[in-house]
């Protein structure tokens, strides 16, 4: 909120002059926090307000769907269904991509485990130390993004530390990996 509150200063403040192209206002929606203002009613119904004022739905919303009292998001479901599909998906060809030749290395389970806890732990620990130092919130000028590589960086070296042993990629391993990335 105070990111946003600083912005709408920034310029100018609140404007209600639609048609010159310099309307804003700060909606604040309460109850949401970060991606769930996409699925908020109330974000719906401030954006189609929005979309009245500027495109002239006075007499009466041409969006009726979204000013029907019934209406209710419903795409967080079909993205959770969605996302169950692709696992059972990724489940079902798992047996495939533990073939022998695609590993070439064996990790003793007790060192998979400790790299597993310890690499959020120390990934943590990590931006916490950084953050004294560097401002971290707008690394590499987004808000969130810097932080969250800089978190997976230090998590993915730690566990490779634990590890110690950096498996030894093999062509169809390689392979295999840009065909993931890619279906990712």
């Amino acid at each position: 909120m105070g990111n946003a509150e600083r912005l709408l200063a920034q310029a100018g403040g609140d404007n209600t002059n639609l048609a010159t192209g310099q309307g804003r206002e700060l909606v604040v929606i309460p109850g949401v926090e970060h991606i769930t203002i996409l699925f908020s009613d109330g974000s719906h119904q401030a954006a189609l307000r929005w979309l009245d004022a500027t495109f002239g739905g006075a007499n009466g919303s041409q969006y009726r769907d979204l000013t029907s009292q019934r209406y209710r998001d419903r795409r967080m479901a079909w993205y959770g269904l969605h996302l169950l599909v692709w696992l059972i998906g990724l489940a079902a060809i798992s047996p495939f991509l533990i073939h022998p030749p695609l590993i070439a290395t064996k990790i003793a389970p007790i060192r998979r485990w400790a790299g597993l806890i310890l690499a959020p732990l120390a990934a943590t620990a990590g931006l916490v130390v950084l953050s004294q130092q560097f401002e971290l919130q707008n690394l590499g000028g987004v808000q969130v993004g810097g932080a969250v590589g800089v978190w997976f960086l230090i998590a993915g070296f730690t566990w490779l530390g634990v590890l110690a042993r950096l498996p030894r990629p093999t062509l169809p391993a390689v392979g295999l990996g840009v065909v993931l990335f890619i279906i990712l």
